[in-house]
């Protein structure tokens, strides 16, 4: 995590290390050597992000030009395997499994990419978060009754590969198509579900049919040892709250905040639909929930004296007006 950022602390509530300053003139030339190279290199990355991305985009518009035959994509040509060492060989085998799973399927002509809707329950926890990397193949069909079917012969080749049901599972944005989840006991989660999709929003005969997979490892998932830590301390906050455990909770990159009114300190998370808003009185206390939002909430609801000083100089809504929360 970046300890830099303004106004923001560690969540453990470590104080912000500061940066010595450079005492010399030769190491003052040095560093502006290193800056002028390390700017080289964000602009030669850049241009690699841009050039990537291109080529990516032209890949989706290319999709569904070819035949529907009842084979799937060869992914080498669109996935690009990256991050830790062993990582490719634990990628293509989740990508041999899927290959599996819809072998056979009628019509399938989907490919294999990355993927970013997928979540997973971690061990121990009992909110869903989000999948740092996962692989999703579409399958696209022309009738509703081609697509049905096809979703239950897939989910029924899942459970026939020892997965087990999950029931439904959340998508990771605030609203999404109903998501049926499966894992395996080695550690892959797989998530399943049907979408249609309109070609021309203003005809709503051209549209096809759309069956998704989308499955990864669970501990491909975004969050680190902390991060995952700290969803705990939340989901036990929102239980004291609400009587109920939180569906999803994205606490990836999350940062306690300095309130203005030290030391209050506040966290703000992805929570559901929203925007969850969570304080505590002190680094060393526990967290508390306040509320899920979307926009400024009213001043009124700040209707304590821990949540006037923890959420100091938030914008709020006095009727029409907008106003400021006053500790």
């Amino acid at each position: 995590m970046d300890n830099n950022t303004d106004g923001a602390v560690d969540i453990t509530g470590k104080p912000n290390t500061e940066t010595t300053p450079v005492g010399t003139v030769a190491e003052r030339k040095k560093n502006n050597a290193l800056t002028i190279v390390l700017g080289l290199l964000v602009v030669v990355f850049a241009g690699l992000a841009i050039y990537f991305g291109l080529n990516y985009h032209k890949t989706q518009d290319d999709y569904g030009k070819g035949d529907k035959s009842n084979t799937t994509t060869e992914s080498d040509d669109v996935v690009e395997v990256s991050g830790d060492v062993g990582m490719a060989d634990e990628y293509r085998s989740v990508e041999s499994l899927m290959k599996e799973v819809i072998a056979g399927v009628q019509n399938s002509w989907g490919y294999l990419s990355n993927g970013s809707g997928l979540t997973y329950k971690p061990k121990g926890l009992n909110a869903y978060v989000p999948m740092k990397i996962n692989i999703v193949t579409d399958i696209r069909y022309d009738s509703e009754q081609e697509r049905d079917d096809n979703m239950a012969l897939i989910k029924s080749k899942l459970e026939g590969l020892g997965f087990e049901a999950l029931g439904t599972i959340p998508f990771l944005g605030s609203a999404g198509p109903q998501i049926y989840g499966y894992s395996n006991s080695n550690d892959v989660v797989c998530g399943i579900y049907e979408e249609s999709v309109y070609q021309n929003p203003n005809s709503p005969n051209d549209r096809s049919e759309k069956v998704t997979l989308e499955c990864g490892k669970t501990y491909w998932g975004f969050l680190s040892d902390e991060e995952l830590h700290l969803v705990g301390e939340l989901e036990k906050a929102y239980l004291e709250k609400k009587g109920e455990y939180p569906r999803i909770i994205n606490a990836y990159g999350a940062e306690a905040e300095k309130s203005q009114y030290e030391p209050y300190q506040v966290l703000r998370v992805g929570l559901g639909g929203g925007l969850g808003l969570f304080y505590r009185v002190s680094p060393n206390d526990e967290w508390q929930f306040f509320a899920i939002t979307q926009a400024p909430l009213e001043c009124s609801e700040y209707n304590t004296d821990d949540l006037r000083k923890a959420f100091a100089g938030d914008v709020c809504y006095n009727g029409t007006e907008t106003s400021k929360v006053q500790p």
